[in-house]
């Protein structure tokens, strides 16, 4: 959503104007090139910070969500049909999910789906709860991973080092990326992203640093500016970086790039 829409979204809905005014303020640092990422007090009031999306969602605080289950799982389900990458006998986990739209979509295709998620919601058929630096399912699992989300990671290689441990050897990556420079990543950070880089190159090279090679991608403009794009892990887990740090003690910077 572009900085002007917040500014009519806002004149339109004065319980947002109020949580604007109430919510608590973050600060952002810098770390390598091309990143900036949300100063923690601690893991826990990341974890407290991100499960709050959901409910400013469902009390209506964010109008915008209206028609987003509906518009973006058909848009999703068209560019997974489209590319023909995704197999209908394919096990698909996806992470930070949320009431699971793009669940749905992997569902449309004919896929085993499942979401995980901080905050699924109450009674939630598609997602259940887990944090996406520490899965909870078993080794080599899944056929494929999908996020939307890692600019909401407290720490993009512990994330890449979960992802490459669920999926099966010969399984794939799909990522959502926001590169559209009025939203979150590419210049503005929003309010409950974590995480964010200058550009869509700039985090390709952290993803090498992980063995993921680029198969596909394709750009997209719905539900921001970005790129739909396709990973698969080529290089000896022995040789991949590693993090000294864990989920539960991670400096108050917030991850590591």
């Amino acid at each position: 959503m572009s900085l002007k829409s917040k500014l009519l979204e806002a004149i339109r809905n004065p319980r947002l104007v109020l949580y604007f005014l109430r919510r608590k303020k973050y600060t952002w640092s810098s770390g390598s090139s091309g990143f900036v990422r949300k100063q923690y007090a601690s893991y826990d009031d990341y974890i407290r910070h991100q499960r709050e999306k959901l409910d400013r969602i469902q009390d209506g605080t964010y109008s915008w969500f209206g028609d987003y289950d509906t518009k973006y799982r058909t848009a999703l389900h068209e560019r997974l049909s489209n590319c023909g990458e995704v197999k209908s006998t394919d096990n698909v986990l996806c992470l930070a999910a949320r009431l699971g739209t793009e669940v749905k979509a992997f569902l449309d295709m004919g896929c085993f789906a499942l979401g995980l998620d901080l905050n699924p919601g109450r009674d939630n058929r598609y997602v259940v709860t887990g944090d996406f630096h520490e899965i909870q399912f078993p080794d080599h699992c899944v056929d494929v991973v999908f996020c939307n989300s890692l600019d909401h990671a407290f720490d993009i290689h512990k994330l890449m080092a979960e992802i490459r441990r669920v999926l099966k050897p010969r399984g794939k990556l799909i990522l959502e990326i926001n590169t559209d420079d009025e939203d979150s990543e590419g210049g503005r950070a929003g309010y409950f992203e974590a995480l964010a880089w200058d550009s869509f190159e700039t985090l390709l090279g952290v993803l090498e640093e992980h063995g993921l090679r680029c198969i596909s991608k394709q750009q997209i403009d719905y539900p921001w500016q970005g790129m739909h794009a396709y990973f698969s892990f080529e290089r000896d887990a022995r040789s991949l970086p590693t993090t000294a740090s864990t989920t539960t003690n991670e400096p108050a910077a917030g991850g590591s790039i």
